[in-house]
């Protein structure tokens, strides 16, 4: 029984050393964005009293190509590709390429396609066959359908690092501000990035706000700024670490 005691004590004391450092300053923590397909981890250490430094890493999804882009992609390739000779020298290379491919494997093993779900590889490689036999204006949009309809579905997972130094405000709340010049028109912004708890300074949210230094200025178009930059704020909440994305493929930056 006495073993169990020094075990509940040694805890305890490891729990109250631990929620008075985190009502110190924060220390690190993990926090997301449902909206944007975000996430901000963070480390921090202390200058003094009222000052850290963090160490911010950001971490985002996005879709590859939008619905908009592929369909001028689309309207592109295809106004390119619109007279019958030209159609015929795409036509070849395909060909070429369909020649490659049915040499290797299994005839997807190749660089291009390994990396594919086996039924978007055939559907892509079907397309490349018929348009090779038939180099018709509705062959070549069956090509383009076929990759473009993979690139929709592919998203891009990218990161960013950053740090800044934070002054504590109040016991929940640490803050760090920046002005920042935009030099595409004339409306300055200035950004304030707060950390903020709630529960005692256990986990902290990241807050950005973005707010117009200038807001009755004019941009280059005669907008107002407060119209073309209004007032913003994004919040990350430790909340949750799952974040649904509607993609088939992951591309990494």
């Amino acid at each position: 029984m006495r073993y169990f005691q020094v075990l509940a004590l040694l805890a305890s004391s490891v729990a109250v050393s631990t929620i008075a450092n985190a009502q110190m300053a924060p220390l690190s923590g993990s926090t997301y964005n449902f909206d944007r397909n975000e996430s901000v981890g963070f480390q921090c250490v202390s200058k003094d009293a009222d000052t850290i430094t963090c160490y911010f890493s950001k971490r985002w999804v996005e879709p590859q190509l939008s619905n908009e882009d592929a369909e001028a992609e689309r309207s592109d390739l295809l106004d390119q590709y619109s007279d019958p000779s030209e159609l015929a020298i795409r036509s070849q290379a395909v060909c070429n390429e369909v020649a490659f491919i049915e040499s290797a494997a299994n005839n997807i093993n190749t660089e291009k396609f390994e990396a594919l779900h086996e039924d978007d590889a055939e559907r892509i490689l079907s397309a490349y066959r018929n348009f090779c036999n038939e180099p018709t204006q509705n062959a070549f949009a069956a090509v383009i359908d076929a990759s473009l309809g993979i690139e929709q579905r592919t998203c891009r997972m990218q990161v960013g690092v950053w740090d800044r130094e934070f002054k504590k405000v109040d016991e929940k709340t640490w803050v760090h501000s920046s002005y920042a010049v935009t030099t595409t028109n004339s409306c300055n912004m200035i950004k304030v990035e707060r950390l903020e708890t709630d529960i005692g300074g256990m986990l902290w949210s990241y807050v950005e706000r973005v707010i117009p230094a200038n807001p009755n200025s004019t941009t280059e178009n005669g907008q107002l700024c407060s119209q073309t930059h209004p007032d913003s704020e994004t919040i990350y909440t430790w909340d949750g670490n799952r974040l649904p994305i509607n993609c088939d493929y992951v591309e990494f930056f």
